[in-house]
């Protein structure tokens, strides 16, 4: 009897930058178990229902996420440059991501990750994974000091911004310590002030100060 023919991976590569896309292509399609289908946009079906989806960091927004999850609810996500400084671990961590690679990583890494991920195994390089728990104990750290509010929990950024907003740094110092653009951290600050119904940072300082001292008195 001849033997049957390995199962083969379906793998769906979703990134926007058009290079990117298709040098990636080229490279998995030389692995004889994988199964390599592209796509840039949701506005057209995807062939060949993914296993694994490899996501660009630069692609990697809650809407991209949710939608992924929806649209793939039992496919696996990877993230291609998991090191990349502005990508939101947090967000990766709650919304369906199972593995990551690095700018470093070598076509043989993300095949490796490919292959783990499609069985369900976790795959998080070191360097990514301290950074995670970094980011996951300074938002249970945000969480304690500014809980619930009218609108909902701050996003673990704007938990990062509004800590180091009341603690006195200046927009140019949190966005160098957080490495995004001024501009970001001045959109970061007005949602934070709607949400935490405060009316600039020395009315943030104070509502800091005192849920810090509710938390230490519960404690």
């Amino acid at each position: 009897m001849s033997r049957a023919a390995p199962k083969k991976i379906r793998v769906g590569v979703f990134v926007e930058a058009r290079l990117i896309r298709d040098s990636l292509m080229q490279m998995l399609k030389k692995e004889s178990d994988f199964v390599c289908s592209k796509l840039s946009d949701f506005s057209t079906e995807w062939p060949n229902h993914p296993e694994v989806i490899l996501l660009d960091s630069q692609d990697v927004t809650e809407s991209n996420l949710r939608q992924l999850s929806a649209s793939f609810p039992n496919t696996r996500i990877v993230v291609l440059n998991g090191d990349h400084p502005q990508l939101n671990l947090l967000l990766c961590s709650r919304i369906g991501v199972i593995g990551f690679t690095l700018k470093t990583s070598t076509l043989a890494d993300i095949a490796t990750t490919i292959r783990s991920a499609a069985v369900g195994v976790r795959v998080i390089p070191e360097c990514i994974g301290v950074k995670l728990f970094e980011a996951v104990s300074g938002a249970e750290r945000s969480d304690l000091v500014f809980g619930a509010t009218a609108d909902g929990l701050l996003t673990p950024r704007e938990h990062d911004v509004a800590c180091l907003a009341a603690n006195g740094l200046t927009n140019k110092q949190i966005a160098a310590k957080l490495s995004v653009e001024v501009e970001t951290v001045k959109t970061h600050m007005r949602s934070i002030l709607r949400k935490l119904g405060v009316r600039n940072r020395v009315e943030l300082a104070r509502l800091f100060e005192t849920r810090k001292r509710d938390r230490n008195a519960v404690a």
